[in-house]
């Protein structure tokens, strides 16, 4: 250890006065103490950014007069091959003291985006016998970063994290009531929901007014924070991990749940300045709670450039007409056939989908609203086979369109595309095509053209459904008034091909919006009123078929409900959840219309969200389905019985109850008339007889007397005359 004291001379000091000594070697230690506390960790300056510089190494040692060929390979055929040749601004190499390169260089690109494209192209790259690494510099920031103490993530064996799907009758959803969330499980069979929790009522939540939502397969119950998102789970709701994404907005799982994408928005674009790091995007191991890769995001940047494929394997991404595809857990870009890790060029490319099934990528090319100089483009769908980027060819279009949804069905098998076609500048109109998926060589598309005014609309994936809701005015007196018109179609398989089935259309009615069930049955028409107690209206139907026609019946129509802002479907399709932030109402419906509960928060700050939780989609194959269905009545049986002892399970308990204090009263009296038989001596010796036996006994005779107390004479006659 360093003395201060003895490396600096005190001694003209201490000559004058040597009182001082001790004081001076305290002060000495102190001074090293503090200074040497405040070098332990390396000091950094986080605000000079090195985003678009790349670090190579395991370059070639090349000597000074071969600097140029290596330079003119570098550039010419590596960073082509890569493609972010155009966007180099300068290579410097490190020299050893001979003027020999050291084997790493660090290349400056013109953008963010550009360096670590040209990170992934590099990184594990071939140079002869050399297999170079790349880096972004950004990345040595999460060095800084390295919290003294490591603290281990929480983590749930799958057993506890899917305990709740063990319930199949009961449907779950949560109430977010300022920072406590209650969870409840629900069942028409019991009649009111039920906690969750068994030691408490309620979890605590860390903010007030934090957001809440459900992982897609409803395993874990997110919560956004203002510096990140915390996680629960278990059938207790444990606090698991926390993951730090400073002023998080939105965060998405893939479909296996072992990693999760979060995105900030472009929060420091719109502050006018870049962050230290820029991670507007970044995906997570889930299990490890570690950042995987990080993406900065454009001013334009919306929530859903990065989409999932079916089942975690594959990341993409849509940025300036390219198409990354990144390999996970690496966070590679995904090489083509002749081995470079490239990106998909389409020209206006502005959204892209996943099959749900397999791994066919979808790109949708239009117009739009942000590329106007690209105005001229044609609308375009491209589908590509992943990973070897086969093309599927998809029918052209002949109009410019300014949006392309699609919604690829759960099964695998189609893809329904609802396209927005421009006719002129006020006038627009639907084009609604189905894509045959089975057959791959020839893409057989169905479509039907819709030319009325498209309010809304929504699809639903498991059963094929699609809802449309039309407006139009009406003069009534001296006012416009705005009617719907609803209609739903079904896509039905037919001849090894899908059509496109009219199901039922519902005329001037007052319901703006149309909600439809997973299971392909039950419908609901609705209007959401936020400032009105009388305009609620919630009209529930289902559709059946009937000689190969599908007919549509309306069960319920439920008006004057006050203020209400929220409804939906649980996963099952089965249950209805209505609710008003304004009243601090909830009820739960039947899909039939049928109100089972209805209950009133009390609590004067209200509900903050209503969730259902999400399930697990169908594990079985189409095999396994139709040997159900065959088995129908084997299992309606079966069912049925269980549900009769739920239904009765009030009279089951009451009776199990009255039987157990039965038991309970007679193993009491055989106890105590043991005890009074096994105690006969000792009584006959204290009474001196035997009062169990009737010769023993001597009966009292007791004579009844009665005694005269008062006479008296009444007449009848009389008193029937005075009450007359």
């Amino acid at each position: 250890m360093l003395d201060l004291f003895k490396e600096i001379d005190f001694s003209k000091e201490l000559k004058e006065n040597p009182k001082i000594e001790p004081y001076l070697k305290q002060k000495a230690k102190e001074i090293f103490e503090e200074t040497s506390e405040t070098i332990k960790k390396p000091v950094f300056d986080k605000q000079i950014l090195f985003n678009n510089f790349v670090l190579v190494v395991n370059l070639p040692q090349a000597p000074k007069e071969k600097l140029g060929l290596l330079n003119k390979v570098m550039i010419e055929k590596v960073l082509l091959a890569c493609q972010v040749k155009d966007n180099l601004k300068s290579l410097e190499w490190a020299y050893q003291p001979d003027g020999t390169t050291s084997g790493y260089a660090i290349f400056e690109f013109d953008s963010v985006e550009k360096a670590e494209e040209a990170a992934v192209g590099l990184h594990e790259f071939k140079f002869g016998s050399n297999v170079l690494k790349a880096y972004v510099l950004s990345d040595f920031d999460r060095f800084f970063d390295i919290p003294d103490v490591f603290s281990p993530p929480v983590n749930l064996e799958k057993k506890e994290l899917y305990d709740w799907c063990q319930e199949y009758r009961k449907k779950q959803f949560c109430i977010k009531i300022g920072n406590q969330l209650y969870p409840y499980s629900y069942s028409h069979l019991e009649g009111e929901p039920s906690q969750v929790l068994q030691q408490q009522e309620f979890i605590e939540l860390k903010e007030q007014y934090s957001q809440i939502e459900w992982s897609q397969n409803g395993t874990y119950l997110i919560e956004y924070l203002s510096d990140g998102f915390q996680l629960y789970g278990g059938s207790d709701f444990k606090r698991l991990s926390f993951f730090k994404h400073q002023g998080v907005k939105n965060v998405d799982f893939s479909p296996c749940e072992n990693y999760v994408l979060s995105f900030n928005g472009t929060m420091a674009d719109q502050a006018g300045e870049s962050t230290q790091d820029d991670e507007n995007y970044i995906v997570w191991h889930v299990g490890e709670v570690s950042k995987l890769r990080t993406f900065k995001a454009k001013q334009s940047d919306i929530f859903g450039t990065f989409k999932w494929n079916y089942d975690g394997q594959y990341l993409g991404r849509v940025q300036d007409h390219v198409l990354s595809i990144y390999k996970l857990p690496e966070m590679d870009l995904l090489a083509d056939q002749q081995g470079n890790k490239s990106s998909i060029k389409i020209r206006n490319i502005q959204k892209f989908y996943w099959s749900t099934k397999q791994n066919i990528i979808i790109g949708c090319s239009y117009s739009g609203n942000l590329r106007e100089h690209d105005k001229q483009v044609s609308t375009r769908i491209s589908m590509f086979e992943i990973p070897s980027r086969r093309e599927l060819k998809w029918r052209n279009f002949n109009t410019e369109s300014s949006n392309i949804e699609l919604y690829p069905s759960a099964n695998g098998q189609y893809i329904c595309a609802i396209i927005k076609k421009i006719k002129n500048k006020k006038v627009s109109s639907y084009t609604l095509q189905v894509a045959n998926l089975k057959n791959k060589g020839l893409m057989e598309i169905t479509e039907i053209e819709i030319n009325e005014k498209v309010h809304n609309y929504v699809v639903e994936p498991n059963s094929g459904r699609i809802g449309f809701v039309f407006r139009q005015e009406e003069q009534r007196g001296e006012t416009n008034t705005m009617i719907f018109h609803s209609q739903i179609y079904q896509v039905e398989e037919e001849n090894k091909s899908f059509a496109i089935k009219e199901v039922g259309r519902f005329n001037n009615r007052n319901t703006n919006e149309i909600m439809l069930s997973s299971n392909g049955t039950f419908f609901v028409l609705i209007n959401k009123d936020l400032n009105s107690a009388h305009c609620g209206i919630l009209e529930t139907g289902f559709t059946r078929k009937e000689k190969g026609k599908y007919v549509n019946e309306f069960t319920k129509n439920i008006s004057n409900l006050s203020y209400m802002d929220y409804a939906s479907f649980d996963a099952s399709g089965l249950y209805i959840i209505t609710a008003s932030k304004k009243t601090k109402t909830y009820q739960i419906w039947t899909a039939y219309g049928e109100q089972l509960y209805k209950d009133t928060i009390t609590d004067v700050q209200g509900y903050q969200s209503i969730l259902w939780r999400p399930y697990f989609k169908d594990l079985l194959d189409e095999k396994k389905i139709a040997e159900i269905e065959f088995k129908f009545k084997e299992f309606k049986k079966i069912y049925e019985d269980e549900d009769l002892k739920i239904t009765n399970k009030k009279e089951w308990e009451r009776k199990e109850r009255r039987e157990k204090l039965k038991k309970e009263f007679l193993e009491y009296v055989n106890k105590k008339r043991q005890e009074y038989q096994e105690s006969r001596y000792q009584r006959i010796q204290l009474l001196g007889f035997d009062e169990d036996a009737e010769s023993d006994l001597s009966w009292d005779e007791f004579i009844e007397n009665e005694r005269v107390i008062n006479t008296q004479i009444i007449d009848l006659q009389e008193d029937q005359d005075n009450d007359i």
